[in-house]
């Protein structure tokens, strides 16, 4: 089926008032604009005026690339004297902390002239999910005037459609619910949180009307994309942005074959991260933005700190726009990247922490697991189980208590955490064997099995309790039934076959993991996984790139 031209390119035709017939006359026209931006930058403010001086203006983009770099720690030393206008022209600033060694923070300035591109930017980019009289619902910050959430409200209130803003998700329940009640048919949020959403409402046969979602602010791993689709049944949208790119900067089209970069506003190149050569098309390496079009802090040749590339070729949708496809943060050598894709190919995973330690060669991961209630078998002679984010209960003592059931308590042999229907319990125990999500049909729990053996969603026969019980009743090291108990050794295994299949084996030759669990609520509420690398950041880079 063939696929519309990105609605990015209709928009910048008919703001820019200039034809995307070919590349060369997109570049030309970049290259007059980073002309201009020079000059504007040279009179406006005194750290450009510093930096640029003996620079004459380039005559190509080539020459552009002999232009010095910057990054996070220059504009958090550069401060105010990066400013090319008066404060008081200033409507937004944002506080960054920066990875140097003194830990000044860095500060992005933003005139209501910079915000205004970025809301127009959210207005037409979301025409590719969207339509007027549609409602969409944000799983974003938005209360705060300027910041990402509200930004893109406004741009979605032009479009035409009804926008929500919910926030953050953490409660996964209240969440589906809002979408329901709203009759959501798009919405926009963070991978590892619908990805959370997703499984949440696969587990419990809930449709959700998503035709489409955007996700945003972190790395997309193919398997997150797939396993989000899948449980939510919905076409799924890639948006790279940050902070420096005033929030919006590319964004997929239906061909879903890398994002469109906005080129109107933003120059893109990817350099070398220790030689900081412009790579060729294709190439991985570190993402260099040149804002074209900001007024109060301009950015010239700002490296990221992201992993990317630029696609090589035209996409299959027929825009001019080239294409950048983000690997996550720069890290050791693109490891992140490698880490998500190998990872969230587990099942139930959704999210995870990783440090790295080059020295020793030692990976350490935290892997997140999302699940009723389950326990992890720990490493230690006892083999006793250990609780992992149960709701309402704990494994404690070979018991999953926390509960009474009716007229009686759940004994040493039970796993359950809530009531018998009807309040029904034999000898006011739930003897032997549990029943599935809780209640037995007809309040029967006797001899392990509801009333003709069968339980809604899974059976009771030979100590099968689905979902949420252990076989026998029991939580201990022995008994495993159906995800509500994941063992240790499992986990080391299949870990460790996903990374050595991605070919991370040759970062490490040590994995320490631990495991917990995520259920009603989300533990992850910024979204992002937390990722360390020990060492001297220039030589990993160096040592990987190398490799």
């Amino acid at each position: 089926m063939p696929v519309e031209r990105s609605v990015l390119d209709t928009w910048i035709e008919k703001k820019e008032m200039l034809s995307l017939s070919s590349q060369k006359a997109l570049s030309d026209w970049q290259l007059k604009k980073i002309r201009n931006l020079l000059v504007y930058a040279g009179t406006n403010s005194p750290w450009y005026r510093k930096r640029l001086s003996g620079h004459a203006l380039p005559e190509s983009l080539e020459e552009f690339a002999s232009f010095p770099l910057m990054d996070g720690q220059a504009l958090a030393d550069a401060g105010l004297s990066m400013l090319c206008v008066s404060q008081g022209d200033i409507s937004r600033v944002v506080t960054l902390q920066t990875s140097g060694t003194e830990g000044r923070p860095k500060r992005i300035f933003y005139t209501a002239g910079d915000q205004e591109l970025t809301v127009s930017f959210f207005h037409h980019g979301m025409s590719e999910l969207t339509s007027e009289g549609e409602a969409v619902m944000v799983f974003l910050p938005f209360k705060a005037e300027g910041c990402v959430g509200d930004l893109l409200i406004r741009g979605l209130k032009r479009l035409g459609v009804q926008p929500v803003g919910y926030g953050l998700m953490d409660d996964l329940a209240d969440c589906a619910k809002a979408i329901l009640e709203n009759r959501i048919s798009c919405a926009v949020g963070i991978p590892v949180q619908f990805l959370a959403l997703g499984e949440y409402c696969r587990k419990r046969g809930i449709y959700l009307p998503l035709k489409a979602v955007l996700l945003s602010t972190d790395y997309l791993a193919i398997p997150v994309r797939e396993r989000i689709a899948s449980a939510l049944g919905c076409e799924v949208y890639n948006h790279f942005g940050m902070t420096e790119t005033g929030l919006g900067c590319a964004l997929e089209c239906g061909a879903h074959d890398g994002m469109h970069i906005r080129e109107n506003d933003i120059y893109a190149e990817i350099v070398h991260p220790v030689t900081h050569e412009v790579l060729e098309d294709g190439e991985w390496g570190e993402l260099v933005i040149t804002t074209l079009t900001r007024e109060g802090m301009p950015l010239l040749r700002y490296r990221t700190g992201d992993f990317a590339r630029l696609l090589p070729g035209l996409c299959a949708c027929g825009s001019q726009l080239k294409r950048l496809e983000c690997g996550g943060r720069l890290g050791f050598g693109g490891m992140i990247a490698k880490l998500d894709e190998a990872l969230f190919s587990m099942d139930l995973l959704v999210d995870y922490d990783a440090e790295y330690e080059p020295d020793v060669k030692r990976l350490t991961l935290g892997l997140k697991f999302m699940d009723d209630r389950f326990c992890v078998e720990r490493s230690c002679a006892d083999k006793n189980s250990i609780d992992i984010s149960s709701v309402n209960g704990n494994c404690m003592d070979k018991n999953f208590t926390s509960e009474n059931c009716n007229d009686g308590n759940c004994n040493d042999r039970n796993c359950i955490v809530g009531n018998c229907n009807n309040g029904i319990c034999s000898d006011g125990n739930c003897s032997d064997r549990n029943c599935n999500h809780r209640n037995c049909n007809d309040g029967d729990c006797s001899n392990g099995n509801c009333s003709d053996g069968d339980c809604s969603n899974g059976n009771c026969s030979d100590g099968n309790c689905n979902h949420k019980n252990c076989s026998d009743g029991n939580c201990n090291y022995r008994n495993r039934m159906n995800r509500c108990y994941i063992d240790r050794n499992d986990i080391d295994i299949t870990a460790n076959k996903l990374l050595s299949d991605a070919g991370l084996d040759i970062y490490f030759n040590e994995v320490c993991i631990s495991c917990s669990g995520l259920s009603h609520i989300l533990d992850c509420r910024a979204g992002k996984r937390k990722v360390k690398i020990r060492g001297k950041y220039e030589s990993d880079l160096h040592a990987a790139w190398n490799a």
